[in-house]
């Protein structure tokens, strides 16, 4: 296993550690850039992001960097080792309350939040060619994410932009996510209830039409600055 994750080290387009994934304007849906990936929080009122009937388990989307009501309370995601060479996991805290001032000192701050895409149950999946994508507390079911630039700039990686793509799911012999489907959000133009939020926020989902799929911005963080935004000692 030691050999494996050396070996994706030369591999991998961005090394492991802390970012912020942020979005690069999507004319065609009317996206916005620069709006940050993040997930729900449990909470008694908050239905609209909740995926199953536990705490567990919640909807992924995008949202201006103002935070708003029932979300985690840093929108840092870390980037590790997908069970896939080459791959990544990528997972974040799971923070109980959207206020740090609010932290309970016994909550327990090991446990982590992965990102996870598959149309099983039915009501992820969108149409034959999207489903949107939920974070969960189970790590068998983090999905490994390929990492593929999208376009290069002036200034090395500093304002590249990524396609995040999914790598194959099956549940025994069946295929619950395909390959080579790429992470995106779109904006006001579509309205279905599977992929609009509210008037600034937008699901996050993975479809498999390279027009519709997003091209994200992912900043990288210190250690340093990833535990004053969360209050958590990783």
């Amino acid at each position: 296993m030691l050999f494996e994750f050396q070996l994706s080290d030369t591999l991998l387009p961005l090394q492991y550690g802390y970012y912020r994934i942020k979005t690069a304007e999507h004319a065609t849906s009317d996206l916005p850039a620069d709006l940050e990936l993040t997930c729900g929080v449990p909470n008694e009122d908050n239905n609209k992001d909740k995926r199953g009937s536990n705490d567990d388990d919640y909807y992924v989307y995008t949202h201006p960097k103002t935070r708003p009501y029932y979300t985690c309370v840093s929108d840092i995601w870390e980037l590790k080792p997908g069970k896939v060479v080459g791959t990544y996991k990528i997972e974040r805290p799971f923070l109980l309350d959207w206020s740090k001032d609010a932290f309970n000192s016994e909550y327990d701050h090991s446990k982590k939040f992965f990102l996870s895409a598959s149309s099983i149950p039915q009501a992820d999946k969108r149409n034959n060619f999207s489903n949107r994508v939920s974070a969960h507390m189970d790590e068998n079911k983090a999905m490994s994410w390929k990492i593929q630039k999208a376009r290069s700039s002036a200034d090395g990686d500093t304002d590249a932009t990524w396609k995040i793509i999914t790598t194959e799911v099956k549940d025994g012999n069946t295929v619950i996510q395909n390959a080579g489907w790429g992470l995106c959000s779109w904006g006001r133009m579509i309205r279905d209830g599977k992929s609009y939020r509210t008037g600034e926020s937008f699901f996050a989902l993975v479809c498999n039409e390279e027009d519709w799929i997003t091209e994200w911005k992912l900043e990288m963080i210190s250690e340093e600055v990833f535990k004053e935004d969360t209050g958590v000692e990783n």
